[in-house]
């Protein structure tokens, strides 16, 4: 038994480094990397609803929910296209995970916009969306009654609503209280069909899965910025995701983290939150605690201290927000690496950071992290020792070309020191 462990374990790091592993599904992905052991498919996957999810019943949640797409036919077959909108939760990973199972592209789309109703809609008919789901604690009556009104004008077949859960959440906090305020006020809605009815009605349907290959969009996630009110659509391949994460498995610095707990908290219509704070954790084997946050930041700093959270990644804002509230004594002691990235970080900013962490029990500096936050995540990551502003060094399988304006030129890293446009392939 030893022995096919021990080849299992061979195998599966070839595939990985050969990047072999990366040409298929997101969520086959993952499951091939915990699924060599018992040992790993018992391991802590996710932290959420006051409770711990392992591997195994990660994934029989993942295949829950398939059973739902499936009997519904939001799969490939029929070209579906879901919109997914919510904030972190077991249930919003589930859905994501499961409609990759069956073959449907998914589209992340920010919370911010069900407070846009026009630009809301125009989204979903530009992008041809199929489905909706949607968290509880998003929707809003008026939202879902417009949604209702106009479900076949906008082509939707399917409005799933996801109940939020409040187990686990602070008595008296913000989040509690606006999650369970908005449940109450569409539970009894006509109309309203929630997952966890569908989960008691098609449970056992036979899940109809798309093609094992990588396809083209089958992430859509949106940038910030808009052209005419529109956030613009970014598609992703299954293997462009994999890819990006794949990199850091490789890295020395960081496979050692398996075990080691990590944060999620809003929501997720950027890459830099669905690769990097989600799937990456997912492939590396680090529990993921998923905190049901509004907006793309940790609330409440003393989170991190309440899980033990030992790998973080996060952007500049959060600094300078936790900085600003009465932390007391807050103990960081358990962060063992902090990757910046979403904005361009200074060396005094970093400084600052660094002496926050310090106070604050950690014995670690911040690491600039460089990508494509909208797009692609993490590619390229700087050692933490650096006080300048240096974006570091590209992570293994990482492309990168160097383009001479004023030549018309792509030059190679190799080629030394060189001013230019820089080009990421992942």
């Amino acid at each position: 038994m030893k022995k096919a462990k021990t080849d299992n374990t061979a195998q599966l790091m070839a595939r990985i480094e050969s990047g072999e592993i990366t040409d298929q599904k997101m969520w086959s992905y993952i499951k091939e990397l915990n699924s060599a052991s018992e040992e790993q498919l018992n391991a802590t996957a996710m932290i959420a609803n006051g409770r711990e999810y392992t591997y195994r019943q990660m994934f029989r949640m993942w295949d829950n929910y398939a059973e739902v797409f499936s009997a519904l036919g939001i799969n490939e077959e029929n070209h579906s296209r879901a919109a997914v909108i919510g904030i972190a939760s077991a249930e919003l990973l589930s859905t994501f995970y499961a409609l990759n199972m069956t073959g449907a592209s998914i589209s992340l789309y920010p919370s911010t916009l069900v407070f846009i109703q026009e630009r809301f809609e125009q989204m979903f008919v530009t992008e041809h969306i199929t489905d909706l789901i949607i968290s509880s604690a998003i929707a809003n009556p008026a939202l879902l009654n417009q949604l209702f009104a106009n479900k076949e004008k906008l082509g939707l077949r399917h409005i799933i609503v996801l109940r939020d859960s409040e187990k686990g959440l602070a008595k008296g906090s913000m989040e509690k209280m606006a999650i369970h305020m908005a449940y109450q006020q569409i539970k009894n809605m006509p109309g309203v069909v929630f997952m966890h009815d569908l989960l008691t009605k098609y449970e056992a349907t036979p899940i109809t899965y798309g093609t094992a290959e990588s396809k083209d969009a089958a992430l859509i996630v949106h940038t910030s910025g808009t052209t005419k009110g529109i956030h613009k659509p970014i598609p992703h391949t299954d293997k462009g995701v994999n890819s990006a994460v794949n990199s850091f498995l490789t890295n020395p610095l960081f496979t050692g983290f398996a075990g080691k707990r990590t944060i999620m908290a809003g929501d997720m219509p950027r890459a830099m939150m669905i690769i990097d704070t989600i799937h990456l954790p997912l492939a590396m084997g680090c529990p993921i605690v998923l905190v049901p946050s509004f907006g793309f930041s940790i609330q409440d700093p003393k989170v991190l201290e309440q899980h033990k959270i030992a790998l973080l990644f996060t952007g500049p804002l959060w600094f300078d927000i936790a900085m600003k509230k009465p932390l007391g004594n807050l103990d960081l002691s358990s962060l063992e690496y902090v990757v910046l990235g979403g904005f361009s970080v200074s060396p005094e900013q970093k400084k600052r950071y660094n002496a926050f962490l310090a106070e604050h029990g950690a014995n670690i500096r911040c690491a600039n992290g460089y990508g494509l936050s909208e797009a692609c995540g993490a590619c390229i990551i700087a050692a933490p020792d650096r006080e300048d502003a240096a974006i570091g060094y590209p992570l293994p399988h990482v492309k990168v070309k160097i383009y001479d304006e004023e030549e018309q030129k792509f030059y190679d890293l190799a080629d030394g020191p060189r001013t230019g446009v820089l080009y990421l392939c992942s």
